[in-house]
């Protein structure tokens, strides 16, 4: 089972090295000047200092527009495994009908499949993680420069969850490919359907893993140091001197402050709003909960995966004849 588990599969997994092997170079090559870069720009000076950072965060970064590309790299890779490892598991067997002949030999439908989903799955794993890994280690500067790591899209691209992210999608794709038992169709169905879950958790349910704390804060300047690096503001809201939420942009507050044409200098526009009494209200999650946040989505994922798995090996052998 092993070896024709390895043989289906084959492809798949040496495309997967292939494209560790190239990313691994690239970005071992280009780490340790990045790094020499970060010590040599004056940011961890600057930002120590609580200056104004912008204009050496923006030569630093400018060295390599492309690393933009790596963490939604990391965000699509799940996605790829669950496409095509998950669904081709049982839906090509399905479609083409080979599984006749390799269920009516000596290993029985449930080790079959209990040795597919072991390997495979544990490729999965391991795929997932030696991407993270080294995504991770070469973004690390860029990271403690941004420190936006809690934000939506950067805290699915860091940490464990897209490990556990993978897990998911290919469990899903062998559940699907189970069920539709059409491969092109069992692909599509994965590829949308954990799409979904993914936005939903991220966009409606990780917020609530803790209740958030409110900061207020200066308009213009102060929110970042309000609610300090790394942590996530989930909302904010513009208030007057009565605490009422106000809808005011800058083109409006200039205007009301009776600023010159084209005058937007962030201190004057400060300024101008606490005289007006406006300030902002920030919904934030701290820092400091990152990690349990982490905790709680790969639990999250960790748990639909065991399900799916689940319910694949139900499906396969009451329902599939």
């Amino acid at each position: 089972m092993i070896w024709l588990t390895w043989r289906q599969f084959r492809v798949q997994i040496l495309v997967a090295i292939g494209a560790f092997v190239v990313l691994g170079a690239v970005l071992g090559y280009t780490g340790p000047h990045l790094v020499h870069l970060y010590h040599d720009s004056g940011i961890r000076e600057c930002q120590a200092s609580r200056g104004d950072c912008g204009p050496l965060v923006d030569s630093f970064t400018s060295h390599y527009p492309w690393w933009h590309g790596l963490g939604p790299l990391i965000t699509v890779i799940p996605g790829l495994i669950g496409v095509f490892w998950g669904a081709p598991l049982l839906a090509r067997e399905l479609e083409t009908g080979t599984y006749r002949l390799a269920w009516t030999q000596s290993v029985t439908r449930t080790r079959w499949l209990a040795t597919k989903v072991l390997i495979i799955g544990v490729a999965t794993i391991v795929t997932a993680a030696a991407f993270t890994v080294i995504v991770a280690l070469w973004l690390s500067p860029l990271d403690t420069v941004n420190a936006n790591r809690f934000s939506p899209g950067a805290f699915s691209q860091h940490g464990i969850v897209p490990i556990v992210y993978a897990a998911f999608a290919f469990a899903l794709g062998v559940a699907v490919g189970a069920v539709l038992r059409r491969l092109v169709a069992a692909m599509a169905v994965t590829l949308v359907v954990f799409t979904l879950v993914r936005l939903v958790i991220q966009q409606w349910v990780r917020q609530h893993f803790a209740t958030p704390i409110h900061v207020i804060s200066a308009l213009f300047g102060g929110g970042s140091n309000a609610v300090g690096p790394n942590a996530w503001v989930v909302s904010s809201r513009v208030v007057d001197r009565t605490n009422h939420t106000v809808a005011i942009h800058r083109d409006s507050l200039r205007s009301t402050c009776g600023l010159p044409e084209g005058e937007f200098s962030r201190d004057a526009l400060r300024a101008c709003a606490q005289r007006l009494g406006l300030h902002q209200i920030l919904t934030v999650q701290p820092a400091n909960r990152y990690w349990p946040f982490q905790a709680w989505e790969a639990a999250i994922f960790a748990v639909l995966a065991v399900l799916l798995t689940g319910f694949t090996f139900w499906w396969t052998r009451h329902r599939i004849t």
